[in-house]
């Protein structure tokens, strides 16, 4: 592999945001493939120790935290726009701390789309 070979590896690895140390194929492929945001990993690693596992936040969340937002019920999302929960997330909210140095765009998106699978059709 020339310098330059490497250089775009190095470059396209950037890009895709790789986590893992990849070799051969697997290197490959992943240049190839942008890997998919698992937001409802990013939610259950980021969101539900108060937003509860299905968008129900816990007792105990609820007790510290009077303003927790609830994601099961349907009208909370027809009350409140898309950017307003990138917003929340990216800047914080009240008691919710920001997540802008934790997580990246494209990571903020997915978890906000999973958390509008969370909402009970009513």
């Amino acid at each position: 592999m020339n310098v330059f070979s490497l250089s775009m590896v190095v470059a396209a690895a950037a890009v895709f945001s790789l986590r893992a140390p990849l070799h051969g194929s697997r290197l490959k492929q992943a240049i190839l493939v942008p890997q998919e945001v698992d937001g409802k990993a990013l939610y259950a690693k980021n969101c539900k120790q108060c937003h509860g596992v299905l968008g129900a936040p816990t007792k105990a969340a609820r007790q510290q935290y009077k303003n927790i937002a609830t994601f099961v019920d349907s009208t909370f999302f027809a009350t409140h726009q898309h950017k307003e929960f990138i917003s929340a997330i990216t800047n914080g909210k009240g008691d919710m701390l920001p997540f802008k140095d934790k997580l990246t765009a494209a990571e903020i998106e997915a978890t906000v789309k999973y958390i509008h699978t969370l909402a009970k059709k009513s």
